[in-house]
């Protein structure tokens, strides 16, 4: 027993450390983003108002992911996360000053977005230093499963949290555990996380290793394709989440509190068995196989979840609740061995870089589908945006029927 692959992970104490940080990060972001999307909601009732959350997350991963992979790549990545979770905890105290005005909420997300532009690249190349090679499918599994229970918390539970604490009980416990995740992330060891660049210096170096993570993505096949899977994804999950509420409340007849125990809370335990049963899945099936049939049951996990509306009460909740297992589970299945690939074929100094570029590629991807599905949702209907997305889907699913690059 005490060889299984988990539990070897589990039992070595720096993954475990960046493992707690990663946890306690995903736990307060996931709470502090439903208490804001549910203030928002209720306020305007707008889709449009609610992708401007997005977009005021999402603004400085545009303006600093390229900038930010190559800074965290010259920095210790210990120190780099211990202090961004830091300051992250201080910025979730300010919404204890909320009160009415969503100006505020868009500014504190925004700043908060910026802090974590340096923690999540650091986080993600901070793994294969930390984990050997044949235990990364496991590591990147637990990580996403831990993400998708911290969304089971955080946005099905958080309802409960802030009826049970109040909105100022919250936003502290969320800032306890940010300063929690800084001090796990202090305790990772120094040496296997020292900064690969930090002699090389000087401005010109620094523009030149940033071309050349571009040029790394772009000219090796086996990055294009898993970089291109992972941001065609991103935009899909983001555009789905900000017309949650109103296809809840159109489509279902409920409000954002009820619609994340139908939907979202059963998604992530999709996820959450899928992550756990994927190493031995992928023994059995290639990634490609894995990937390609995910994007199937996605595209009619969601097509089906679109027309739970139009079905009788009773047919309708189990229609929601399946459909949303399957989309949890599909999203599992191809992201966590896209994500593997990734860090497989990345050189050891370029983990930051690279990551940091994903972020900025997934958002700048993300923007125009977003505001544009977020206008159109409150003129046709959320509902109609939606199987729309499905069909986008299975043309994911078709395209990756015809590269042979997993």
């Amino acid at each position: 027993m005490q060889n299984h692959p988990l539990l070897k992970l589990i039992h070595h104490r720096p993954f475990l450390h960046l493992w707690i940080s990663q946890l306690l990060s995903q736990l307060t972001i996931n709470l502090v983003t439903f208490s804001c999307l549910n203030q928002i909601y209720n306020t305007t009732k707008s889709s449009t108002a609610v992708s401007l959350l997005w977009l005021a997350f999402s603004l400085p991963i545009f303006l600093l992911g390229p900038l930010s992979g190559g800074l965290v790549d010259r920095f210790h990545l210990r120190r780099t996360m211990a202090v961004t979770n830091f300051l992250q905890g201080l910025s979730v105290l300010g919404f204890l000053f909320l009160d009415k005005y969503l100006f505020i909420i868009y500014f504190l997300v925004l700043l908060y977005s910026a802090l974590d532009r340096f923690y999540i690249p650091a986080q993600q190349a901070a793994v294969p230093r930390l984990v050997e090679k044949e235990l990364l499918p496991i590591a990147n599994g637990l990580f996403f499963l831990t993400q998708q229970t911290s969304i089971l918390i955080g946005f099905g539970l958080g309802g409960l949290f802030v009826s049970l604490l109040g909105q100022n009980w919250t936003i502290t416990l969320s800032a306890v555990f940010l300063f929690l995740a800084a001090a796990a992330a202090q305790a990772l060891p120094y040496k296997p996380l020292k900064g690969g660049l930090t002699e090389s210096g000087g401005f010109k170096e620094f523009v030149e290793d940033l071309f050349e993570s571009y040029r790394l993505v772009r000219e090796h096949p086996y990055l294009k394709l898993p970089f291109g899977l992972i941001i065609f994804l991103q935009a899909y999950l983001t555009v789905v989440f900000v017309l949650l509420p109103s296809f809840a409340n159109e489509s279902l007849g409920l409000p954002l509190q009820h619609a994340t125990t139908l939907i979202i809370a059963p998604g992530a335990v999709g996820a959450f068995v899928l992550s756990f049963l994927l190493p031995k899945i992928l023994e059995r099936w290639r990634k490609k196989s894995v990937i390609k049939t995910s994007l199937l049951i996605s595209a009619i996990s969601l097509l089906a979840l679109s027309l739970a509306g139009v079905v009788p009460v009773w047919f309708r909740i189990l229609i929601t609740i399946i459909a949303s297992v399957g989309i949890g589970g599909s999203l599992a299945a191809a992201m966590i061995p896209a994500n593997t690939l990734i860090q497989e074929k990345t050189p050891r100094d370029f983990g930051g870089r690279i990551y940091g570029l994903l972020g900025f590629l997934a958002t700048a991807a993300t923007m125009l589908p977003l505001m544009a599905a977020a206008s159109l949702a409150d003129i046709f209907g959320a509902r109609q945006i939606m199987i729309l997305i499905s069909f986008v889907l299975f043309s994911g699913f078709i395209y990756t029927k015809r590269h042979d690059y997993f």
